[in-house]
């Protein structure tokens, strides 16, 4: 710990300890599930050398696999040693890569999420992928965004200490106020990649209006409830035609709750996952990791 003119702050060596041991953890989950029986890719940015191979072309990786480039040779005519390779003989590996990307985490921490257990498991995932794209993929960005009836940016440092309603004096779940949050967050640089990573528990209670002013389903019917689903449906649009992907990580069993996840998922090309707070850092750090990977080469 390091004293601060605000307090006590995590030092930086303390700071990667703690993800690093996130991330071991989950890690470690992940091979007693045998998460599927596949195995995860975690040996470097620039990309794992795959099996099959192509013919070398400029630019490409210097993968090269001597015995098809040596049959390549004797098959275009080359004979006697030394044997003659020529630029069109060579055989290289093609290549997995990790694309440039760039990521919000947004993490409900109403109180719902305190009570479920839910706030602690993404305040651990939080930890887990900040570390992980601080040693494996550095070239990405990550932004720590806590909400609830508005939104605010955290620093990784102060995760452990984050509880639920820290910043929030106000009412309501305000999904649209931090998907609008988020999207002026990634609409500040041009990423090959954007997504906003959504952790919650239900749906949005509470909505910011286009033109000022506040709703909260608490305050009236049904009806009420309806219009703030709708109002934050149009931030999804707006997301979605920026480019931006959303996928959401829901927390719970509570199958009334869906609806509004199931439409924001009709309305975005991101996927929802139902899951629960222990299981959760799995798909989040499986799923960050496999879409990272693109094949290169031309066939």
């Amino acid at each position: 710990m390091i004293r601060t003119g605000q307090g006590l702050r995590l030092s930086p060596k303390g700071m990667r300890k703690i993800g690093d041991k996130a991330l071991r953890e989950i890690f470690q989950m992940l091979n007693r599930n045998r998460w599927g029986q596949h195995a995860t890719p975690l040996r470097g940015v620039q990309g794992d050398r795959l099996e099959e191979t192509k013919r070398y072309e400029y630019g490409d990786p210097l993968n090269i696999k001597i015995s098809e480039t040596l049959l390549n040779a004797l098959e275009g005519g080359s004979q006697g040693i030394p044997l003659k390779i020529g630029p069109k003989d060579f055989s290289v590996h093609r290549q997995e890569f990790s694309t440039d990307s760039e990521t919000v985490l947004l993490i409900d921490v109403s109180y719902s999420m305190l009570m479920n257990d839910a706030l602690q498991a993404g305040k651990k995932v939080a930890l887990a992928l900040n570390r992980l794209i601080e040693i494996k993929f550095p070239q990405d960005v990550l932004h720590l965004v806590a909400f609830r009836s508005n939104a605010k940016i955290i620093r990784a440092e102060d995760l452990p200490s984050i509880v639920a309603i820290t910043y929030f004096m106000e009412h309501g779940t305000d999904i649209k106020e931090a998907l609008r949050f988020s999207r002026q967050l990634l609409g500040s640089q041009r990423a090959a990649n954007r997504q906003i990573i959504l952790i919650t528990d239900g749906e949005p209670t509470a909505v910011t209006l286009d033109r000022g002013g506040r709703l909260h389903s608490g305050w009236g019917s049904a009806l009420l409830h309806e219009r703030i689903v709708q109002e934050t449906l149009k931030e999804v649009k707006r997301c979605t035609q920026a480019g931006i992907k959303i996928n959401t990580f829901m927390l719970g069993t509570d199958f009334y709750r869906r609806g509004f996840i199931d439409q924001l998922s009709r309305l975005n090309t991101g996927r929802v996952f139902y899951t629960s707070p222990d299981q959760i850092g799995n798909y989040i750090v499986v799923d960050y990791i496999a879409n990272k990977r693109k094949r290169i080469g031309r066939a």
